[in-house]
């Protein structure tokens, strides 16, 4: 037990080191970065005027005109739709001092990274921390609530969370951000079109499922993580409303909003179907004096529309494929949700009540049924007329009655300790999260 005690606090102690070292490379890495943009931002502005950078791959595209292919320049503009300009606007206004005061913002986050860390590490060295939690996983409380799919977590201030194994719906958060990088690349495509820019294309890459269906039990397949019913899917970071659940904040409505966004009648996945089927029309059909399409096509264009429409084709498959499986993840999502949190709130209300038969797990609760089964087993050779050294039922009754209640008073001094250190994890435990 303290063994097993000892390695989860040390497991504890590593992911508190792991987040907070995330965070300072993190802070660290945007330093860097910010540096080296800045760095080769001031050297191109130095060196060349606006003209000479856009002469210099200009130079580059003619040279690769000879052999057939597309420029690098034009590749590049491409590529970067747009970025070119805004990293030129960049080089026109730059500013040291922005600069230095970006990376000395940087460089103080990092030093509190640093110093958080530290005093939460401290706070792991407290001795009322440490006692606290030698008093909770020793206790048969915990073994019960981890057996049941709850684990008890000891925080630095010695209160106790119920922790359990819930679904991890950050990675359905992720796909919805690829899906709404994917439908604005096909939405720039399209632009790109209208303006007679067609070399780049569709070429936004389609997201995959984040999780995959479980053939078992028909069921969507979440990664699942020990999590606080208060911080349940709260880091999806995609919308916030009060729930049912706790009275407090969660983010699960937001993500649910997200896929209704996406995928909803009137979403951002019908209204691209809806340009993008709308796009050949727009480019090669006839138009009257009102500018209305006269449904005939433009001469010579009936090749160039048909092509496109080949191409659309594709497309709106591709955003079909991705509308059903938002649909389906959706109702996927609402439903683990639903699952989880009520087997959750199950668990947490029965380890608050005593009287639950959560309780009737101890070795106390089994020792009193076993005295109670005892019982009714005298009872059934008293009814049956087998008084033994009574003389009459009534005798016999008030006899074995007797014996219960000094059965269940030996259980209960033998168990006392157990009880008592029970109800001190019972107490610790913070019934708001």
């Amino acid at each position: 037990m303290t063994d097993t005690m000892i390695y989860e606090q040390e497991q504890l102690l590593m992911a508190i080191d792991d987040i907070d070292d995330a965070q300072i490379m993190a802070e660290a890495a945007v330093i860097s970065k910010m540096a080296d943009l800045y760095l080769r931002q001031a050297l191109i502005q130095e060196s060349m005027t606006e003209e000479q950078f856009e002469a210099y791959f200009q130079e580059a595209n003619k040279e690769d005109a000879q052999d057939d292919e597309p420029g690098k320049f034009a590749q590049f503009k491409d590529k970067t739709k747009g970025k070119f300009a805004a990293m030129g606007e960049k080089i026109k206004n730059f500013d040291a001092k922005e600069m230095l005061k970006k990376i000395l913002t940087a460089i103080k986050n990092v030093f509190a990274a640093i110093a958080s860390g530290f005093v939460k590490f401290i706070k792991h060295f407290d001795p009322r921390y440490w006692a606290a939690l030698v008093d909770v996983k020793s206790s048969e409380l915990a073994r019960i609530a981890k057996k049941e799919g709850c684990k008890l977590k000891v925080n630095t201030d010695r209160s106790v969370t119920c922790m359990f194994l819930m679904p991890d719906f950050s990675v359905c958060a992720k796909w919805c951000d690829q899906v709404d990088r994917y439908i604005d690349g096909i939405n720039t495509a399209i632009e790109n079109i209208k303006a007679g820019k067609r070399s780049g294309g569709f070429s936004a890459k389609r997201p995959v499922e984040p999780h995959k269906k479980d053939t078992e039990n028909g069921k969507w397949a979440f990664p699942m993580k020990w999590t606080s019913i208060s911080d349940f899917v709260s880091t999806n970071k995609t919308g916030s409303t009060k729930t049912s659940l706790t009275g407090n904040e969660t983010k699960i409505d937001g993500l649910l909003t997200r896929f209704t966004n996406l995928s909803g009648k009137n979403g951002k996945i019908n209204k691209t179907i809806a340009a993008l089927n709308g796009l050949p029309a727009d480019l090669f059909n006839k138009k009257d004096d009102s500018g209305n399409d006269t449904g005939k096509v433009q001469r010579g264009q009936g090749d160039a529309k048909r092509d496109l429409q080949k191409v659309i084709k594709e497309q709106v498959a591709g955003l079909n494929e991705v509308l059903a499986s938002a649909q389906n993840i959706q109702k996927a999502v609402q439903g683990a949700y639903t699952e989880a949190k009520r087997k959750a709130e199950k668990i947490r209300a029965q380890i608050g009540d005593p009287d639950s038969k959560f309780y009737g797990k101890t070795k106390r609760a089994k020792a009193l049924a076993d005295n109670e089964a005892a019982y009714d087993e005298r009872q059934k050779k008293i009814d049956a007329g087998d008084y033994g050294d009574q003389s009459s039922w009534a005798g016999a009754n008030a006899a074995n009655t007797d014996q219960l209640n000094a059965d269940d008073a030996a259980t209960d001094a033998k168990y006392a300790r157990q009880t008592a250190h029970n109800a001190r994890a019972r107490r610790r435990i913070n019934m708001e999260a």
